[in-house]
């Protein structure tokens, strides 16, 4: 599996496609893209300048990054709860992880934002906090059908 090239370097694009490469009709299939790697990587490494990339657990960043002026946008995987499939994600958070994520997001010091389907768990934990809604039209693994997508934030 890789990440799709058109999706890398097209600037119109916000999102990084999964993929996988397909011969063209009439084209060098993956082998002819690497010819314009060299030209569009300059335009990757313009796009992430000044960006900080971790890898390591999100708790862990979000302890090491929290300052008075930091903004932690945070995009955690749906409630179990709030799906009609339930392994959907690479990377799965139960309840309990979830709670865990919540305390700690109570206690920085920076501001919050934390998007999500509406959730007991979520509304219970964030009592005072500013929610936002919005109805959208959900599909893929989450259950088709109109949704509220909530964005809680604190201060």
């Amino acid at each position: 599996m890789s990440f799709h090239h058109s999706a890398l370097f097209n600037p119109r694009k916000n999102t990084f496609a999964n993929a996988r490469h397909r011969k063209k009709t009439g084209g060098g299939g993956k082998m002819s893209e690497w010819v314009n790697y060299p030209r569009t990587l300059a335009a990757v490494c313009r796009r992430l300048r000044g960006v900080l990339i971790e890898h390591q657990d999100a708790l862990d960043v979000i302890r090491v990054q929290d300052t008075d002026d930091a903004l932690f946008f945070v995009d955690p995987p749906y409630v179990m709860s709030t799906r009609d499939k339930f392994v959907v994600y690479r990377h799965e958070m139960t309840d309990a992880q979830h709670l865990a994520l919540l305390a700690l997001l109570k206690s920085v010091r920076g501001r919050v934002m934390i998007s999500g389907y509406a959730s007991e768990l979520y509304d219970d934990t964030l009592t005072g906090w500013t929610r936002l809604t919005r109805q959208h039209y959900a599909s893929a693994g989450i259950g088709m059908g109109r949704r509220t997508e909530v964005l809680w934030m604190n201060g």
